[in-house]
């Protein structure tokens, strides 16, 4: 542990941050076999490596949730596949020839742009999904299930909606886990979005918030997360601490390049670097 701020332990809830972690990483970290698909859709892909066109056609997007990371997928009709994987859509990373690059996430209206640089080439992926499909579907299933669902330019059918942790068609404002839906925070109001491992009561973090990223300078940051039970709160990150201004007893610490951040013993949240610095 590199840093803790101040000890947890309060009603029985949390004796440390330490057993908050261990708590955590067994969540955080299941077996391999545990590994779940959370949707399959096809769509329509553009490559393009310094701005000239090197794929332009049909391709399939597969996301799952695989030892703590989100993984998103991209099979272009070529054959050519592309991996990217992490925490949440700020800290995603892509491996290339020449080792692990780290990916800057955009979502916009219509599509999902992944950028990344190798070796001094600037590589965009845009992706636009066109059909979604349900990921656990058998052979002995209906037709109507085999074709899936049209979903259009919507984002969330995509990623967006889909890393809170959800991939039922009958979503309402929280999924079958108590997740947030569908993220409310837009590009448009914010520098970036994405989804952090949250709970409520309990330091599971078996939960997932939606959260708006705003960056400063020098590496600070505001980030607005929604929590479970739609409340929300707002995190200020300005010179290695963390402060909240919407009140109550806030415990942070830090493992590696995660914050660990707790409100009362009952807000439990990670934040990783990615988010605040940016990736």
């Amino acid at each position: 542990m590199a840093k803790i701020n101040k000890k947890l332990d309060k009603n029985g809830i949390s004796l440390s941050l330490a057993s908050l972690l261990m708590v955590s990483q067994s969540l955080l970290f299941p077996s391999a076999s545990l590994a779940k698909v959370v949707t399959r859709a096809h769509g329509r892909c553009l490559l393009t490596t310094n701005n000239t066109r090197v794929f332009d056609g049909y391709c399939v997007i597969k996301h799952k949730q695989e030892q703590g990371d989100e993984t998103v997928v991209v099979k272009l009709e070529n054959d050519s596949k592309y991996r990217f994987s992490g925490p949440g859509l700020q800290a995603l990373q892509v491996e290339a020839w020449d080792g692990i690059h780290n990916v800057s996430y955009k979502g916009e209206s219509d599509r999902e742009l992944f950028v990344w640089d190798v070796d001094g080439d600037k590589h965009r992926l845009s992706v636009k999904a066109d059909t979604q499909h349900d990921p656990n579907i058998s052979h002995d299933d209906s037709t109507d299930d085999a074709l899936g669902v049209a979903v259009g330019a919507a984002v969330g059918a995509l990623i967006g909606g889909l890393l809170s942790g959800g991939s039922s068609s009958n979503n309402s404002n929280f999924s079958s886990n108590n997740n947030v839906s569908s993220n409310p925070y837009t590009t448009q109001e914010y520098d970036a979005v994405t989804n952090f491992k949250c709970s409520l009561d309990k330091p599971t973090h078996d939960k997932s918030c939606p959260g708006g990223i705003n960056r400063g300078n020098s590496g600070s940051a505001s980030i607005r997360v929604m929590f479970p039970n739609r409340k929300e709160r707002v995190y200020n990150f300005e010179k290695g601490n963390v402060t909240s201004p919407n009140g109550g007893d806030l415990t942070w610490g830090k493992d590696g390049d995660d914050w660990y951040i707790g409100v009362d013993n009952r807000e439990v949240i990670i934040i990783p670097d990615a988010a605040v610095y940016g990736g």
